[in-house]
């Protein structure tokens, strides 16, 4: 991909080096989800994956739940990307941006096995 650089103004250019700086940073620290990040709308990065075994309504009711209660964010189906996970054991991880939160049985058990 290649964009000319003289299609913009002398004042709009700083702009635009500074965020080919931002997104050379990003793609040292993030690799392949710095593009997801970058290119995104910053203000609705709204993930979730459940267990693929829940059925999926209630899933959505558990996952709009969780964003509620953990990050304080009312969102709607729209709003999120929600992904069917094999992995997971009963349950869901939420993300919003970067921030994550495991509300599996996994976790669980595994938090009680450090006790």
């Amino acid at each position: 991909m290649s964009v000319s650089l003289s299609s913009y103004s002398k004042d709009e250019l700083p702009k635009v080096l500074s965020s080919l700086k931002q997104y050379k940073k990003m793609l040292k620290e993030m690799g392949g989800r710095a593009s997801t990040y970058f290119f995104a709308d910053s203000t609705k990065n709204y993930r979730a994956e459940y267990d693929a075994t829940m059925d999926a309504t209630l899933a959505e009711s558990y996952i709009i739940a969780a964003f509620e209660k953990h990050f304080g964010i009312k969102v709607t189906p729209a709003d999120i990307k929600i992904t069917k996970n094999s992995s997971l054991v009963s349950g869901a991880r939420i993300f919003s941006g970067d921030d994550m939160v495991d509300v599996t049985f996994k976790n669980i058990e595994n938090t009680l096995k450090q006790l």
